[in-house]
């Protein structure tokens, strides 16, 4: 071994590549923490996104209910102006088909609220099978017009992107790693 190895060993803070290892490990454990919260954010807007999707859904749901109701209540109009002869008969027949369908319809969508209830309340780490129910969310009105152009967003978006920081800070890391290398030499036999 050299004299500089002989002086790495007792004294490796006089070692310069030993300096830029330090540097790396906080760049690192920075990227490591973008990471981290690149990964909380993207778990956030999941349940962001289950949470409108579901109270969409519960929405929908309240429409096809009241939509069963309607054409049973336009069922039995059918059916007694079927008795009474102004209609042919078999016209409520058609009618049935929709109710039937609309009852099959709404049996299914109870079906997919269930689930994203139940996937809501997993990603909100409720315990067992509970269902997590969404309370009413304002939506805005499609009459207002928010005009949004790329331009305005892109730099904030970018800014405080997670995942940008990340990659910037082991782009640093990297050329951390280079200079070490190319100072490795001095602690080599």
């Amino acid at each position: 071994r050299g004299l500089l190895g002989l002086v790495g060993d007792i004294a490796p803070f006089l070692v310069p590549n030993n300096w830029l290892r330090v540097q790396e490990e906080k760049l690192f454990a920075q990227a490591s923490f973008y990471g981290y919260q690149a990964l909380w954010a993207n778990e956030l807007l999941t349940a962001r996104g289950l949470l409108l999707q579901a109270s969409l859904e519960e929405r929908l749901l309240e429409g096809v209910e009241q939509n069963r109701i309607d054409l049973e209540d336009v069922l039995e109009l059918v059916r007694v102006r079927e008795q009474l002869g102004s209609i042919p008969p078999g016209s409520s027949a058609q009618i049935e088909i929709q109710v039937l369908a609309a009852r099959e319809e709404l049996q299914n969508l109870k079906r997919v609220v269930q689930e994203n209830r139940s996937q809501l309340a997993y990603i909100l780490g409720f315990p067992g099978n509970d269902e997590a129910v969404p309370a009413g969310i304002q939506y805005v009105s499609s009459t207002e017009k928010n005009n949004l152009r790329y331009s305005d967003y892109e730099n904030r978006v970018l800014s405080y992107s997670p995942e940008s920081k990340q990659f910037y800070t082991l782009m640093i890391a990297a050329q951390s790693v280079k200079k070490e290398r190319y100072l490795t030499f001095l602690c080599s036999n």
